[in-house]
């Protein structure tokens, strides 16, 4: 299921709406895909190399464990926002 929906924006160049990160079975996953006829989610972006991928797996669930942090504290301070 779906733990928060994300908007990452890749140097001030490329913007990407609707990240979602998802419930895995090793943990939170994050998902930029779009949802088929049939409930299936196909992928509309992804990075090419596995060293792009990685870093923009790591920014965005960095950013998703922030805001898991701040949520917590007492004055709720806005979510945290990750720029690559």
């Amino acid at each position: 299921y779906t733990l928060a929906n994300a908007n990452v924006d890749i140097n001030g160049v490329f913007a990407i709406r609707g990240v979602k990160v998802i419930r895995g079975e090793k943990g939170p996953l994050r998902h930029a895909a779009v949802q088929g006829q049939h409930g299936d989610y196909h992928d509309i972006c992804f990075p090419c190399t596995k060293e792009a991928r990685q870093q923009f797996n790591d920014a965005v669930l960095n950013a998703y464990e922030q805001s898991l942090g701040q949520a917590q504290q007492p004055d709720n301070a806005p979510a945290a926002e990750q720029v690559m």
